[in-house]
């Protein structure tokens, strides 16, 4: 029962940009985290503070996967150019899901769809590739000499 009340399906492959899959993740976290799955979660987060093994088996068993998939749409932003080279995934997750279930947890604000879109939308500002910016993809241009 555990298990079932807790599983949200890992989407399919990305296709899109980097910022467009993190969208599309955020985006269909909202709903069930404003039902069910977002009141067992924040039961089972509480009770973790003080089981850290509770904390554990929901990270490993329900949240790596998502984690590693967020991740390796963010890489592929940097290996496609999307994205600055220097974009830490884990730091651009914790930003975005991080914020989600702040709002969750002390409910400092109504969690939306269009929340979501504007948090992704201000992550990605300060890691996108800019013109002339040296990506994974591009090489630097060298100086000619004068």
């Amino acid at each position: 029962m555990f298990r079932e009340r807790i599983a949200v399906a890992l989407p399919p492959p990305s296709i899109g940009t980097a910022e467009e899959a993190i969208r599309e993740v955020a985006r269909g976290l909202i709903g069930p985290l404003n039902g069910q799955l977002g009141k067992v979660l924040s039961e089972l987060i509480a009770e973790g503070q003080s089981e850290p093994a509770i904390l554990r088996e929901l990270f490993d068993k329900h949240i790596r996967g998502h984690q590693e998939a967020n991740a390796a749409d963010i890489e592929r932003g940097k290996t496609n150019g999307e994205l600055r080279s220097d974009a830490d995934p884990e730091l651009i997750i914790d930003a975005v899901f991080g914020a989600i279930f702040y709002r969750l947890l002390f409910r400092t604000a109504p969690l939306t769809e269009e929340f979501s879109d504007k948090l992704v939308r201000q992550v990605f500002r300060g890691v996108r590739a800019r013109a002339g910016e040296t990506t994974t993809r591009s090489k630097p241009r060298g100086v000619k000499p004068a």
